[in-house]
Formats: structure tokens, C-alpha cells, sequence
């Protein structure tokens, strides 16, 4: 059962990054929050390095990190090319410098967490991240004031992995040997908490249900040469 539903989880990972890329090619912009993407990346790599013990007996880990990281490069390659725009305070060139400085820092996040919980299949890194995802994807909707680069798909595939994920790791089987399981469930629960919140939001963005007073709606066209207003944050 544990193979199957973590089988089930990086199939919903795979469909929602495939989903998230689309729509930020789609609407240039990028589409997964620039800071929660320094961390994400930090898991994916470690995972890609073979930093930690095998999930699937038969699927090498460089293998199924390899399948995150290169999904991983495009949602990067999404902040540099379109994020300047969303932060006309700053210039485009320091806002790239800014978010790469802040992927170096966050490099190690992953390896250090998982050591200073024992953790050798980083499943805590793993968790941790959809967490910080999940925190992310309300805070950039209510900055951009719009539904630009986010869909009400990328949306219910990431509540579905809020439900999938995190309840799978705490199924874990013995070989995992994870000392808190109960952590597991309480930022699985947030998680859900936050990723349904989101859900809800965007449904509602896109019905015209409600809007955001004040806020700066990205996706309305202005006119040449003239710079967007309000604040904006990644």
C-alpha cells in the first residue's frame, strides 16, 4: 500500500509541475512562488545527488530526483525571465542576482534539515517543502491581486498532494525510521489547511466572486512605458 500511494504522490508531482510550467509559459509569468522555488530546489537536488536512502527498492534516487529537478530548471528559468516585472522597484538585474544569491543560500536547507532530524530518506526535506509551497501560493496570489500564471488544475493538483504526500510518509515502513511521525501529520495538516484555502481563492478570483481592494492586477494590460504600482513580493 505504501509503494503504491507514494507511487500516486510522484505522479501528482510530476502532473502539477507539468501543469504549473504550462501556465507560466502561458501567461509569462512565473508560476510557483520565487522563494518557496529556493527551497524546493535545494529538496529536489538532494534527492537528484542521491543524498538519501532509496523510496522505490528498484528506482535509483538520481533517477526520480532527476524527474523534479528538470521541471525544477523551468519554473527557474520562469522567476528570471518574467519576475522582474512583478518588482519595479528594483531593477531586473538585481532582482536576479537577488533571487540566485537567495538559491545559493538555500542550498543546503534540504541536507541540513534532514541531518538534524536523522532523517536518511529525506522525507522531512520533502514534507517541509510542500509545506513552505503551500504558505507561498496565498501570499502570491493575494501580492499579484490576480490569478495570472495560477489555474484552479495547478491548484487541485497541489491540494491533492497536500492530502497524498504527507499521509503516505507517515505510513512509512519501518526501514524509513522516522522519529516523529506526528510532525509529519501536523505540517501535512497545514498544509491542506493552506493549499485548500488557496484553492477556494482561486476559484473564487476566476468566478469574480471576490477581488482584492487595492491590490495590483498583473495581468491588465497598461500602457508602453509606463511602470505597474503597489506592492508586490515574490
Amino acid at each position: 500500500m505504501f509503494s503504491i500511494l507514494l507511487l500516486a504522490a510522484v505522479a501528482i508531482t510530476v502532473s502539477w509541475f507539468a501543469c504549473a510550467v504550462r501556465d507560466g509559459f502561458r501567461d509569462r509569468s512565473y508560476a510557483v512562488p520565487a522563494s518557496a522555488i529556493c527551497f524546493a530546489f535545494s529538496v529536489d537536488v538532494s534527492v537528484a545527488a542521491g543524498s538519501y536512502d532509496r523510496w522505490f527498492p528498484s528506482v535509483p534516487m538520481w533517477v526520480l530526483g532527476s524527474v523534479f529537478v528538470i521541471p525544477d530548471v523551468l519554473l527557474i528559468c520562469q522567476v528570471l525571465a518574467y519576475g522582474p516585472k512583478d518588482f519595479p522597484r528594483i531593477t531586473p538585474k538585481a532582482f536576479r542576482w537577488m533571487f540566485l544569491i537567495a538559491m545559493a543560500l538555500g542550498a543546503g536547507a534540504a541536507p541540513v534539515l534532514s541531518r538534524s532530524l536523522h532523517d536518511t530518506h529525506g522525507v522531512y526535506a520533502a514534507v517541509a517543502a510542500i509545506l513552505v509551497v503551500s504558505v507561498c501560493y496565498p501570499v502570491m496570489l493575494y501580492n499579484r491581486g490576480s490569478v495570472q500564471g495560477q489555474s484552479v488544475t495547478v491548484a487541485s493538483l497541489w491540494l491533492l498532494l497536500t492530502v497524498i504526500a504527507p499521509n503516505t510518509f507517515f505510513l512509512a515502513p519501518p526501514e524509513f525510521r522516522l522519529t516523529d511521525r506526528w510532525l509529519l501529520g501536523y505540517m501535512g495538516a497545514v498544509s491542506t489547511i493552506l493549499a485548500s484555502s488557496y484553492l477556494i481563492a482561486v476559484i473564487l478570483l476566476r468566478a469574480g466572486k471576490i477581488q482584492f481592494r487595492g491590490r495590483v492586477h498583473a495581468c491588465t494590460a497598461k500602457p508602453s512605458g509606463s511602470a505597474p504600482q503597489g506592492p508586490l513580493s515574490m
